[in-house]
């Protein structure tokens, strides 16, 4: 077990390759020392998380290392373990590296004769930066140690860049992603990993999700398995929240879901005006480094004849998010709308003061969404309530790949930044 008390400490930079500021110079690397320290003597590894992202002034999650060392060898010679970052794709000894001590974690359970070591970063400015740890030992070089995952081996291998932890602190800003995830159709044993490895590589703070399905029976279940990939190479944790709706290709309980890597303070799920087959809209209300956010995930119906019930369901869908704003939250209505924005759906959204993500961002743009091996219609949307003191900064499709043939939907993502 890992406590969550570790106190943080300041060990801010400003971009990358620019040099430390005076005021680290207490945590600049030591000299060398007089020779390497073997192998047979100590090692060390970056034990979790795989990469950090933060925002700017705030504490990182807590970072862990461990350590071992021979018997009576490193307390003897009192022995240092720090936490350092610097320019990526350098080696920790080089200019622009800073490090801090990090503390012991005295309740690590499963250590054995390994040491687990604990810290928290805070960058006062926006950076990209490699992690690293290192043992310090008089008498030696600095052991520096790199990731110990997945087939790495920490110090034992010697450092590599490309095994090092990746930081990314960025100002204020929100990222969140909309997709349909195809149901369990067409190699969702294959679609799996592709999906995982995109989506967390995008790094949303939130996630729309449509086309979630389940076997009724229990098994396979697409929402728990992107949730547990996405949390095993961010290392964030997150909640989520699903509205089933109906029963898809008469094998699999579908719906729409939201996935959030933030604490979900309310929540709503309703189902929408229907026809055929019944659609819902779940929606959250969260605390963002951009004030309350109320973040809904909706799917209007597919049918060509249905324009004017999609229409009534995508009104229906933003009373939803203006009943649990209150209107007093800023507010983001994410999801397959099954129509180009010349559809009445859409024109109702705009009609309402909502604003394109997408349109704002590429404005004459047409981005194609559907279908996703040669997209020509946009009909998945980003919409943000009328509140200007947000920016959209950023807005791409995701997703636009294919390997051994699989692609990882039928839709492109869309993913938005916010601040």
């Amino acid at each position: 077990a890992s406590v969550r008390d570790a106190p943080p400490f300041d060990a801010a930079t400003a971009e990358p390759d620019a040099a430390p500021p005076a005021a680290a110079d207490a945590l600049a690397p030591d000299a060398a020392g007089a020779r390497p320290l073997p192998p047979a003597l100590a090692w060390c590894g970056h034990q979790w998380p795989p990469r950090v992202r933060v925002t700017v002034g705030d504490p990182t999650p807590e970072l862990f290392a461990r350590v071992w060392w021979a018997p009576d060898f490193a307390e003897g010679a009192a022995a240092r373990v720090q936490v350092g970052h610097g320019p990526v794709g350098t080696s920790p000894d080089a200019p622009g590296w800073v490090f801090a001590p990090a503390e012991p974690n005295a309740d690590c359970a499963n250590c054995g004769d390994e040491r687990e070591f604990k810290a928290v970063l805070t960058f006062a400015a926006p950076a990209e930066r490699d992690l690293a740890w290192r043992l310090v030992v008089p008498g030696y070089d600095p052991l520096f140690c790199d990731r110990r995952d997945a087939g790495r081996a920490g110090s034992a291998d010697g450092y590599d860049p490309d095994d090092a932890v990746r930081v990314v602190a960025r100002a204020a800003r929100l990222v969140v992603v909309t997709l349909n995830l195809r149901c369990l159709q067409d190699d969702w044993p294959a679609r799996l990993p592709l999906l995982i490895a995109a989506v967390a590589d995008a790094d949303p703070d939130l996630v729309a999700l449509q086309e979630v399905c389940r076997d009724p029976e229990g098994e396979p279940d697409a929402l728990p398995l992107l949730v547990e990939g996405w949390a095993a190479l961010t290392g964030r944790a997150y909640v989520t929240r699903r509205l089933e709706t109906h029963r898809a290709f008469d094998a699999w309980d579908e719906g729409v879901a939201v996935v959030s890597a933030l604490p979900v303070v309310d929540e709503v799920s309703v189902l929408l005006p229907a026809e055929r087959l019944p659609r819902g809209v779940v929606a959250v209300r969260v605390e963002t480094a951009l004030g309350g956010l109320v973040f809904a995930s909706t799917h209007l119906a597919a049918e060509a004849d249905q324009a004017d019930v999609r229409a009534e369901q995508a009104a229906a869908a933003l009373r939803t998010v203006d009943y649990l704003s209150g209107r007093q939250d800023w507010s983001l209505l994410l999801g397959d709308f099954n129509e180009i924005p010349e559809g009445p759906a859409p024109r109702a959204m705009v009609a309402a003061g909502l604003r394109d993500a997408w349109a704002e961002v590429h404005p004459g743009e047409a981005g194609p969404t559907f279908p996703s091996a040669a997209p020509t219609r946009r009909i998945d949307y980003v919409w943000l309530g009328a509140d200007e003191s947000v920016e959209v900064i950023g807005a791409e499709r995701l997703l636009d790949f294919a390997v051994d043939g699989v692609r990882p939907s039928d839709h492109l993502g869309v993913r938005v930044d916010l601040r």
